[in-house]
């Protein structure tokens, strides 16, 4: 048996799983620790890394690159990254379908801009 489904009840499904797989209430983020040349530690405001949970604890999801973090002229930033499980979950639900629905969602729930979502 085959079932149609509307592009916006799909969206909606892809929606529903990314507020399952990810716990957007506990949703958390950091500045990675970089060292300049000259060995002094700061944080890297250009980028984010967002985990669920306690920060030694939690689930590395994926990561956001401000487009001042790249050395070149990128055309795809502001970009978010996803670890290999997040990745690969998604892949296995929705094929590639769920780039889009989730860029959107990410600029919902972080609020800043992803123009790209890195493969």
């Amino acid at each position: 048996m085959k079932y149609i489904i509307s592009e916006s009840a799909f969206s909606k499904t892809m929606v529903k799983y990314f507020e399952m797989r990810i716990d957007k209430w506990n949703l958390n983020w950091y500045n990675p620790t970089e060292e300049d040349d000259n060995g002094y530690e700061y944080e890297d405001d250009r980028r984010r890394v967002y985990y669920v949970g306690p920060l030694y604890d939690g689930e590395e999801l994926f990561r956001y690159y401000d487009c001042d973090w790249f050395e070149d002229d990128r055309e795809t930033c502001p970009l978010v990254s996803l670890e290999f499980g997040l990745y690969d979950d998604f892949n296995d639900m929705f094929s590639d379908l769920w780039y889009e629905p989730f860029r959107e969602w990410v600029e919902k729930v972080i609020g800043l801009p992803v123009k790209y979502i890195e493969r």
